[in-house]
Order: C-alpha cells, then sequence, then structure tokens
C-alpha cells in the first residue's frame, strides 16, 4: 500500500501537520498559487516560422482585406494576452506562475504514486480556487481526490479532517466576490469566476476606489494596463445609481461596477 499526498499552501504548516500524521503521509506545500491567467513571463513564445508564414500571406492580402486581417489579429492577440475568450463563453486558459515551475513538477510526481491526494489548502474561497488549480494542473483523478479543511493547526482537528473528508466545493470556487457583471452583446449579465477576470476588474475598480470618482464623465476613456491586459481601453457609456457602465473596445461587452458613496 502507497503513501498518500497532503497538499497544504504554506511550507511551515507542512512541516507542522507531517509530524501529526506519520509514515503513511507526504505533506508538501503548494507554497500559495500555482497558476493564474497569463503574464508575460509565462505566455508561450511565438514561432518565428509561424510569423513569417503569417507575413507571407498578409502581404497577398487587398487593401481592405489587410484591415479586416488586422483588426481580427488585434482581436486575437488581445484574447491571447487575457488569457480569456468572451467569444468561448469566457473559456480561460490558465498557465503556471513563473517560478513555480519545479512545485508543480514535484507534486505531480508524488501525486503520480499516491494512493489518495487530500487538498489541504485553506478553507475561504481562494483556498477553494487553490484546491480546484491543484486538481486541474496536477491531473488529479476525481477518484483518488478529497478536499479537506480544519480550522486549527492540531493533530486531533487534522485527523478529524482526514476522516471527514468532502470534494471541492464548485460553488465556492466560481463565487465572485465582486459587485461586477459583464454584460455581453445579448444585454444579458452573465457572472464571470473570480479566476477569469480578476486581473481586469481589479484595475477598473482601483480607478473608481478613488476619491474623484464622481468628477469622471461619461465618454471618458480609460486605458487599462495592468499584467497581461496591456492596450486594452474602455469608454464609460453611463453612470447612475452608484454604477458605472464601461464598454470594453474591441470585446463588445461592458462592464458593470457597483461603488459606494
Amino acid at each position: 500500500m502507497g503513501k498518500s499526498l497532503v497538499i497544504v499552501e504554506s511550507p511551515a504548516k507542512a512541516k507542522t501537520i507531517n509530524r501529526y500524521l506519520g509514515d503513511d503521509f507526504i505533506v508538501k506545500s503548494s507554497v500559495g498559487h500555482i497558476r493564474d491567467l497569463p503574464t508575460g513571463s509565462s505566455r508561450t513564445p511565438s514561432d518565428p516560422k509561424e510569423r513569417a508564414r503569417q507575413a507571407a500571406i498578409t502581404r497577398k492580402l487587398s487593401p481592405e482585406d489587410k484591415v479586416l486581417h488586422k483588426e481580427r489579429k488585434a482581436k486575437a492577440q488581445l484574447i491571447k494576452s487575457m488569457g480569456i475568450d468572451p467569444d468561448n463563453n469566457w473559456a480561460a486558459e490558465y498557465a503556471t506562475l513563473p517560478g513555480k515551475e519545479k512545485v508543480v513538477a514535484e507534486l505531480k510526481k508524488l501525486a503520480k504514486n499516491a494512493d489518495t491526494v487530500y487538498l489541504a489548502t485553506d478553507m475561504d474561497r481562494e483556498g477553494e480556487a487553490i484546491a480546484w488549480h491543484l486538481a486541474e494542473q496536477l491531473d488529479l483523478k476525481k477518484e483518488n481526490t478529497k478536499r479537506i479543511v480544519f480550522n486549527a493547526i492540531t493533530k486531533s482537528a487534522v485527523q478529524k479532517a482526514i476522516d471527514n473528508p468532502r470534494t471541492i466545493d464548485y460553488d465556492l470556487v466560481n463565487l465572485n466576490p465582486y459587485s461586477t457583471n459583464i454584460i455581453t452583446r445579448s444585454g444579458q449579465p452573465v457572472l464571470i469566476p473570480e479566476e477569469q477576470m480578476r486581473l481586469m476588474i481589479d484595475h477598473i475598480e482601483s480607478i473608481y476606489r478613488q476619491k474623484d470618482f464622481k468628477a469622471r464623465n461619461v465618454g471618458d476613456i480609460i486605458k487599462i494596463n495592468t499584467g497581461s491586459l496591456t492596450g486594452l481601453k474602455g469608454q464609460i457609456i453611463e453612470i447612475r445609481n452608484n454604477k458605472i457602465y464601461l464598454q470594453i473596445e474591441s470585446l463588445s461587452a461592458q462592464v458593470e461596477i457597483q461603488y459606494a458613496n
């Protein structure tokens, strides 16, 4: 019979829990998050040969087709840089965080040889999301994966958690902590998981937490340059009832943001 793997967020917590569980368990730390939307250093580099091939195709296009091709290419590059595809049900493409490659490789190797993998990340919403990311990134099998939580690092609390595992709470993973909606072409609000929209919404909301919020006017252009989101622009199209409506250029979508007085 093989050993079980327990994954926690903190290296210090891993050492303590390892003493409690004994030789039948291996306790390792993910050191927090292991993946997120792509950043400049985590994106896959473009292929020079493919770039040359695309350039050759572009040269043969008519002037009108070149304009259309440029617009399509700009949108495709924007979607790739965000890691979010608004035309594919806002699907997200995650990448291993820079510097976490060795951590992921070690955890994946240990998980492959473990009888059971216990995801013991923190019990809050962020911890649930990290557990989900671990399950996805490590290619864990559902039948061998258990989610455990404890609110105290004591031997009895840890053993109780081991004895009472559950599955990942996907409702908690997808809970959006922001009072923010994406309003699509159809005009219907769509709740987007926090992991998929955090970078853009963080930046936009930080602008409106400033004291000069009420001085901003309909028609103002907001430039979004944060993380992987560079060159993205939004225009304020309406301000009413403690909400601003921001039209996101190139995405045919609006962001609705609730703000406090």
